[in-house]
């Protein structure tokens, strides 16, 4: 063990001594580096005097002709564009708006609601109206039988018909006083008291007609029904106002109370879409301010309205502000209640800027790029965008205003691109 020791420590001696002496004799270091330099030619020389090592052959002609091209792009037949169902926008200079973008929900406007209900507690004889129906204003919803109903309904045709008649009575001595007073025969104290009996009498009737109209019986003219007014008539529940059935709560041969709502009409024209803003967005929001609503039943359309109130109270718990956007619904796209939908509201904007969709975006990682139509193919552009709002994205490079992006069918073309440019599957892709 000592041995090896010691013959370590002479070596290590040994080198040193050597490395001093050559530091001391530059000519002798120079010597060695060019020694070095030779070595390292002659090596090269010999690898470039050898023959290089080639991939071997392909002899698929299918795969060389899908080798992918950048510069070329990716061509496509007229047939195979309408199979892939390509759309294309132009790249244009845009206003950026600054948006607040939050959640929200489809209600009615609460103005525009109506309860129906019973004056009086009866037996429902008839429903027509179920939930779901158009209903205009005046339809009849049901009928019903009461007691309690008739009940005041005899007593009402009673007092109508013994008011009638007093009337018939107290005209009819009106014109024999007048034609006495008109002659000098007659006192015209008297003429005047009758004419107040007359005026008295009317009102009466009027009132009672009244009565009778409050509790949904029309009146007879006095000329029709022997008594004035139908006879055993049924209440009729009418719709309040046109809208939509949105609750039904009464069925045939049932027993209602007048504290009991039978059916709600809500008038869907216009609705209000509800969400709720963080307390950071919220001081941005004031009434008035134009809002685009988007709903996940109908993708890719859009409702415009503004805001038509902002709650003063912030929730407790999510610490967010309430607001309500009115809009005007659309026939053919109805928005319904307790829909889901996305309110972006736009609190300002950033001039014209040259911009992009987003449907023409391609997200890879941290690049983002688009699918350029030119020279009759479609090159993908690496572009730098900027800031955005929830439709167009600002871009700062990679694009040139005036040229056409893809922005239906963008993902069927980068499938194409990552294999190669290979359209054989045409068939199993679809649009974006």
């Amino acid at each position: 063990m000592a041995k090896n020791v010691a013959i370590i420590v002479l070596a290590g001696l040994l080198l040193l001594v050597v490395g001093l002496w050559v530091a001391s004799n530059p000519q002798w270091f120079a010597a060695l580096q060019e020694t070095r330099r030779n070595l390292l030619t002659a090596g090269f020389q010999q690898d470039a005097a050898e023959p290089p090592r080639l991939a071997p052959a392909r002899h698929d002609d299918d795969d060389d002709e899908h080798e992918p091209n950048p510069s070329k792009g990716i061509e496509l037949t007229p047939e195979e564009v309408e199979r892939l169902g390509l759309q294309t926008a132009s790249v244009e200079p845009r206003v950026i708006e600054e948006t607040v973008t939050v959640n929200g929900i489809i209600r009615p406007i609460p103005d525009l609601l109506a309860s129906v209900s019973s004056r009086v507690a009866g037996k429902v004889t008839r429903v027509v109206g179920n939930v779901g129906d158009t209903v205009q204003e005046g339809q009849t919803l049901a009928e019903l039988r009461s007691t309690a109903l008739e009940e005041l309904q005899t007593e009402l045709q009673t007092e109508l018909l013994q008011a009638r008649n007093r009337l018939q009575l107290a005209t009819a001595d009106l014109a024999r006083l007048h034609y006495l007073v008109e002659r000098g025969i007659g006192a015209k104290r008297v003429l005047l008291q009758k004419e107040t009996e007359v005026s008295s009498i009317n009102v009466e009737i009027a009132g009672i007609e009244n009565r009778l109209r409050i509790i949904g019986l029309e009146p007879e003219p006095s000329d029709g029904a022997p008594n004035g007014t139908r006879v055993a008539s049924p209440l009729t529940l009418r719709a309040p106002r046109t809208g939509v059935i949105m609750h039904r709560d009464v069925t045939l041969g049932e027993t209602i109370t007048p504290a009991k709502v039978l059916f709600r009409i809500a008038d869907m024209r216009r609705v209000y879409a509800e969400g709720e803003a963080f307390e950071i967005d919220a001081a941005t929001l004031r009434k008035g301010l134009p809002v685009r609503v988007q709903v996940p039943a109908h993708p890719g359309r859009s409702f415009d309205g503004e805001i038509a109130g902002i709650n003063y109270e912030v929730e407790s718990e999510d610490k967010t502000v309430p607001f309500r956007v009115e809009i005007a619904n659309d026939p053919t796209h109805p928005l319904k209640s307790n829909m889901t939908a996305i309110l972006t509201v736009t609190v300002g904007s950033r001039g014209h800027t040259l911009a992009v969709p987003h449907a023409a975006v391609i997200s890879d990682g941290a690049e983002s790029a688009v699918f350029v139509q030119e020279d009759g193919a479609f090159h993908k552009h690496t572009v730098l965008l900027g800031i955005r709002d929830d439709r167009y994205a600002e871009v700062k490079s990679g694009l040139e205003a005036g040229e056409q992006v893809v922005t239906t069918g963008k993902r069927q073309l980068y499938t194409i691109l990552r294999l190669g440019g290979d359209t054989d599957d045409l068939e199993e892709m679809g649009g974006d």
